[in-house]
Formats: C-alpha cells, sequence, structure tokens
C-alpha cells in the first residue's frame, strides 16, 4: 500500500516495506457446482457445504500467515490485519428453481395409469437423480441463450454487488483500489473467468446498468487483480464449445496459478489449450523461448495491442486423503490441500513484504 522510505542523517538509506492495515487486500472463495441451499441437514455446524470448504481453507491459510507473521515481524497478525477474507455464494440465484424441479419430478412419488396397470415413478436412484439436478443443471442454467441471459447476469451480479459493498463500508479497511485475490473451485472459475474477461471487455455488460450493480471502482472493474487461483478447473471442457483451434482468448491476469490433479477428470492443465495460454505460460517462464509463439497469431481483441501480460501457471497437486487422491473423488479436496495452501500464503506474503500499492 505505502512504500515508507527512511533516511539517516549519515545519508545512509533504509527502507521499510509497509502495508497499512487501514488498506486491505481482498481475498475472495467462491465455489462450484452442488447443493448450496441454507438448510440444517447439509451439516450441524455450518449451514452450507461452501461453509464448510471455505472455512476449512481459511483457516489453514490464517494458520500459516500468521506463522510468518511471527517469524517475519515479531506479530501473529501483521498479514492478517492486511487481508480481508470474503466468501460468495452465487448458487442462491439457482437454488429456488432446482428445489422446484426436484419438486416436481424427483420427490413425488405419483401413478401413471398405462393399460390398467399402475406404475410408480419413483426408484432407488432418486438420490442420484437429486444430485443431477444439483450438479448439472447449475452449468446448463448458467448457459447465455441468443434468448435469454438472465441467469448468467444475475450471477454477475452476486459478485459486482459484493464487492461494491465492501468499498461501501469503509470501516472494514477495504479501498476502492484495494489489490483482488480470487480463490475459484470447478464452476466457479468458469463464472469468475466470464466476468474478469467481461471486465476487461467492458462490451458484454449485460444487466449492469442498474446502478447498485455497475462497477464505478478499481477494485469491482477488476483493475486491481493481482491472483488469480483455480481449483479443478473445468475450463478446457468448457472451450470445447469454441471452433478449434480457437479455444477462446485468455483474460489479463498478473498471476494465475491453475491447481489440478491427474486424478481428477474435470479439471486439467491449460498451458497448451491453445496459442494464447501458450504466450500466458511463457510469461510465467523464466525461459520463454521455450514455447516460441508468435502473439500476432493470437487473437487477442482487448485494448492492450494484442499484448498478453498474464502469467499462467499449471501446478499439479495431489488433494484429499487416502480415500480420494487417486480417484475423481479428489475434485471435492482441493479446499485442504497442503501445497495449494503454502503456495498462495507463499505468493500473499511476498507481494505484501515487496508493496502493495
Amino acid at each position: 500500500m505505502y512504500l515508507i522510505s527512511l533516511r539517516t542523517l549519515e545519508g545512509v538509506q533504509m527502507t521499510e516495506n509497509y502495508v497499512n492495515p487501514d488498506k486491505k487486500m481482498v481475498v475472495i472463495f467462491t465455489h462450484g457446482m452442488g447443493d448450496q441451499s441454507n438448510k440444517p441437514k447439509c451439516s450441524k455446524k455450518y449451514a452450507t457445504k461452501f461453509e464448510k470448504s471455505y472455512t476449512k481453507m481459511q483457516n489453514r491459510l490464517e494458520k500459516h500467515f500468521r506463522k510468518f507473521g511471527k517469524n517475519e515481524h515479531g506479530d501473529e497478525e501483521y498479514y492478517l490485519d492486511r487481508i480481508r477474507f470474503t466468501p460468495i455464494l452465487w448458487a442462491r440465484e439457482l437454488q429456488e428453481q432446482q428445489e422446484i424441479l426436484k419438486e416436481n419430478v424427483v420427490k413425488c412419488k405419483y401413478q401413471i395409469t398405462c393399460k390398467e396397470k399402475k406404475l410408480k415413478y419413483w426408484t432407488w436412484l432418486r438420490g442420484l437423480r437429486k444430485f443431477m439436478i444439483d450438479f448439472l443443471s447449475d452449468a446448463i442454467v448458467y448457459q447465455k441463450t441468443r434468448t435469454s441471459r438472465l441467469m448468467y447476469d444475475n450471477i454477475q451480479k452476486v459478485f459486482l454487488k459484493e464487492l461494491k459493498e465492501l468499498v461501501d463500508v469503509t470501516s472494514n479497511g477495504v479501498r476502492e483500489d484495494s489489490p483482488l485475490c480470487i480463490i475459484a473451485h470447478s464452476m466457479g472459475s468458469i463464472i469468475t473467468e466470464n466476468l474478469i474477461y467481461d471486465l476487461q471487455d467492458m462490451k458484454s455488460t449485460g444487466g449492469w446498468e442498474n446502478a447498485e450493480i455497475t462497477p464505478i471502482y478499481k477494485l469491482d472493474k477488476g483493475e486491481t487483480l493481482e491472483f488469480y487461483y483455480t481449483m479443478g478447473n473445468p475450463l478446457a471442457l468448457w472451450s470445447s464449445r469454441r471452433e478449434p483451434p480457437d479455444f477462446g482468448t485468455i483474460i489479463n491476469v498478473k498471476h494465475w496459478v491453475n491447481f489440478y490433479s491427474k486424478n481428477d477428470v474435470i479439471s486439467y492443465p491449460l498451458g497448451n489449450l491453445n496459442d494464447c495460454y501458450r504466450i500466458a505460460r511463457c510469461n510465467a517462464e523464466e525461459n520463454g523461448l521455450e514455447y516460441p509463439v508468435d502473439e500476432g497469431d493470437c487473437k487477442f481483441e482487448k485494448d492492450t495491442d494484442n499484448k498478453i501480460i498474464t502469467k499462467l501457471i499449471d501446478k499439479r497437486v495431489r488433494p484429499g486423503g487416502p480415500l480420494t487422491f487417486w480417484n475423481p473423488g479428489c475434485h471435492n479436496k482441493y479446499w485442504t490441500c497442503k501445497k495449494i495452501i503454502k503456495t498462495i500464503v507463499k505468493d500473499i506474503t511476498e507481494y505484501i513484504k515487496e508493496d502493495i500499492s
């Protein structure tokens, strides 16, 4: 935030990086597909599954930040005083109609008369049907169509409104130019990637004309985005909607780490998706000549003279314990992966020590 330079009387310069706690970094957590309804049955302690997941990650992050703060500054709260953790729950925009759908086609046990025989429309697979509605319908409903983009815009409004309110409440230490860090899991990676792209493109504003939602600060415009962490990111599958070999263009993010597991069938590395992503991967490599790509061949329609500044790192991890790390069940275990926690803490502490301005 502020860099204070102290000069002694003898003319010897002493520099100390000081991050003002009155201007905090915003660290956002957001979830993937699944039932995030606020029901007592979700957990005895937590209201939603997402709350349980991000709370575990936040507790582990705080533990490591305290350790670094004590070792480096003699103050356990040094880094935590400069960070504002904020969970964003977008699934509630979809949950109501999913509950109606489950009530209409899954939960009921109605009978159909067919040639004087009564057929019961329910099986032991009802639980799996509800699971499919909770998961797959998130991706289906979120899609934009030629005639409607209502849910797409409504979900983006959840993020924009939350960021705007963080700035408006001045007592929480968040300012209009506070640095931003996004930690997204699974489908949440797709949603945040689309939001960042739309903010940078500013051509597809959807329903942002609402004065309550329209981005007005550097923070909610995405201009202060420093770190972007995706876990179990299905972007490679999502981009298959576009015609090859394009597979879409890449967002501009200073530091993007894409965590994936080789046993997670939903997430994939992105560095070789197309030329745009190869350039971003080159940017993160010490030797950029490893992936020689002409930036002029990359269709990057931004107001940046086709310059891709993104530094993309694909980092393979092994989330989960003995029962899950070796199978697709690891997809829901990224939140507590030690390698992910340590990577995020290391990046943020180094950034704060260098300077937040």
